[in-house]
């Protein structure tokens, strides 16, 4: 795929010097029209799988931890259970420590070139690793429902073996549908049936490029949160393989670094938590949006604070700005239920004004594609790319990387 790119990036280029921009024209305009069917697209590098419809398709169209990858289990019950301790380990006031490991099925899959860099400067350094997203999910014999937890897992690959699933994904595209883009990032559309059901068939050829990269030797850390308070509250942690221990989470104080959660509290359609984050984020000005965590707070704070808490939402959602290495979970997570139900809700204009939006490369990444759903009935909801009950949700976090990484692959040798 290196080569293929390589060429498609030259001829694009090409191009651009046939017809350069005027003096003060954004060059980048002259391209948006020019994509085509062999470039990555979202789709292909971020995949949702669809929730099953059918018996059938739930019982044969999700991996689990369990499946067979390289050279073993996806996520082993030793590395698991060293990390949250025995099904059912609960922490101090009946928190469970983590989802169980049986139940939890694989819902997304993320390729990533250059995980957690900000401003890529030597290619050479870049994490490469596919990301596997797994929720519980359960069929009531008419649907698939997810619960509300995820379990994420990070495998580090090569540059050419990350290139090969790519082009992988592109070839599995274009003999479906061939020059057709499939646009915003949602349930895969590949991966439907004409009746809408989970298709197993093609799932299986997706499933089949995660078993042969990923398996216990090259996972490399895994995050996961779980639901405490009666599912009003969200605890996050991550455990590192190579370390064997708890990694520790960007921003926090240094005694209380491994965990973190979010309070919703207890006001049905509301944010009102208090406090909202515990603990609470030592970033400070425009990287730190927990003054905006609930409704009392955000008006009690005053306008300038607020502005700083909106800058700092558009940065979080900046791959820029913030990775899952400079920020906390429970910010990064919070940004899209604080959007919904506090600064829109509350303080409309005041979050218009609000300026760093990322902006990626439009020459391979349409307006069209950066669309994101409105779950209106998806009420707080802290999934980034996965499912709130029986909803996909698609952060705008994530749709903001997946564009990045689409840009970085189509515009890199």
């Amino acid at each position: 795929m290196r080569s293929s790119l390589a060429l498609l990036v030259l001829t694009v280029a090409a191009a651009a010097c046939a017809a350069p921009a005027e003096d003060g024209e954004d060059s980048a305009a002259a391209f948006t029209t020019d994509l085509r069917p062999e470039l990555a697209q979202m789709n292909d590098v971020s995949i949702l799988f669809p929730l099953a419809t059918s018996k059938g398709a739930f019982d044969r169209g999700y991996l689990t931890p369990a499946s067979a990858g390289r050279g073993g289990a996806l996520i082993t019950s030793e590395v698991y259970e060293k990390a949250f301790g025995p099904p059912g380990t609960l922490l101090g006031g009946g928190t469970s420590a983590a989802p169980k490991l049986a139940g939890l099925r694989l819902v997304a899959v993320r390729f990533d070139p250059c995980f957690a860099e900000l401003q890529i400067r030597d290619e050479s350094k870049c994490k490469n690793q596919i990301r596997l997203v797994f929720q519980t999910l359960s069929f009531d014999g008419k649907r698939t429902t997810a619960k509300d937890d995820a379990v994420h897992a990070f495998y580090s690959i090569t540059r050419a073996e990350l290139e090969a699933a790519v082009g992988k994904m592109i070839a599995l595209r274009t003999k479906k549908v061939g020059e057709k883009r499939l646009g915003a990032l949602g349930p895969h559309p590949l991966l439907k049936t004409t009746g809408g059901d989970l298709d197993v068939a093609t799932a299986a050829e997706v499933e089949g490029l995660v078993t042969s990269l990923a398996g216990p030797k090259n996972l490399v850390q895994f995050t996961q949160f779980a639901t405490s308070a009666g599912g009003l509250a969200w605890n996050f942690s991550g455990f590192d393989t190579a370390t064997g221990a708890f990694m520790p989470i960007p921003g926090l104080p240094a005694a209380r670094n491994t965990r973190v959660a979010f309070f919703a509290g207890f006001e049905t359609g509301t944010l009102s938590g208090e406090p909202a984050f515990n603990p609470a984020s030592e970033a400070t000005g425009t990287d730190n949006l927990q003054a905006l965590g609930n409704e009392t707070s955000a008006t009690a704070v005053g306008a300038a604070t607020r502005a700083q808490g909106f800058q700092a939402m558009l940065r979080l959602e900046n791959p820029t700005k913030h990775s899952p290495d400079t920020t906390d979970c429970a910010s990064c997570h919070a940004v899209e239920p604080i959007r919904k139900l506090v600064a829109t809700k509350l303080f409309a204009g005041e979050m218009e004004k609000a300026v760093g939006a990322f902006a990626p490369d439009a020459r391979f990444v349409p307006a069209e594609d950066l669309k994101q759903a409105a779950n209106e009935e998806a009420g707080v909801d802290m999934h980034m790319f996965s499912y709130n009950g029986r909803v996909p949700s698609v952060h705008r976090r994530t749709i903001n990387e997946t564009a990045a990484v689409v840009a970085h692959l189509n515009a890199r040798r």
